[in-house]
């Protein structure tokens, strides 16, 4: 962590005030003598004019089976996922919950 630092962007809130879907954020990494710099205006998965920034649902799936492998077993994982794809035709949201509880 000595190597580690962090703080705001500078630009950030002008950023914000041009548009207010934007988390304008920066990532600059200095390594075996040079710097590597990666700057982002819209986070992965929002609302944004910038397309890259959209989830499929295969993303959106694979983001949804990572955070629930830390609490959940492989089984519920995979039924959960293709549940809430087909939402409309479960008739009882309670068994669609069941399956995000331990």
């Amino acid at each position: 962590m000595d190597k580690s630092s962090y703080g705001t962007n500078p630009d950030f809130a002008k950023a914000l005030l041009e548009d207010p879907r934007c988390r304008l954020a920066r990532v600059e990494v200095r390594a075996r003598g040079k710097e590597f710099v990666e700057e982002s205006r819209y986070p992965k998965g929002s609302p944004s004019p910038d397309a890259s920034t959209y989830f499929t649902n295969d993303e959106l799936t694979a983001k949804f089976k990572d955070n629930a492998s830390y609490i959940l077993p492989p089984n519920k994982i995979d039924e959960a996922a293709t549940a809430f794809w087909d939402l409309e035709s479960i008739r009882d949201i309670g068994e669609a919950i069941k399956l995000v509880s331990i």
